[in-house]
């Protein structure tokens, strides 16, 4: 976390490209699934990414964390 706020504060707001921020009540079998076809997305990225070598970068995280006071 603390390596992607200095990239992101080195390249400045103006950089960000997209956002979302949310909040979903899920169950785990929902909370696995969610995580699975997030994955599957951003692994077909990144294994044809050389193809795209010659476009600007684009650094991302995807973190997903349970909500302060959510119920187990």
């Amino acid at each position: 976390m603390e390596a992607f706020q200095q990239e992101l504060a080195e390249a400045g707001p103006a950089s960000i490209a997209t956002y979302a921020r949310f909040s979903l009540h899920l169950s785990p079998e929902d909370l696995a699934e969610l995580d699975r076809r997030i994955v599957a997305v951003l692994d077909e990225y990144v294994e044809t990414d050389a193809e795209r070598s010659h476009l600007p970068a684009h650094g991302g995280i995807f973190l997903l964390h349970r909500a302060p006071g959510a119920a187990d």
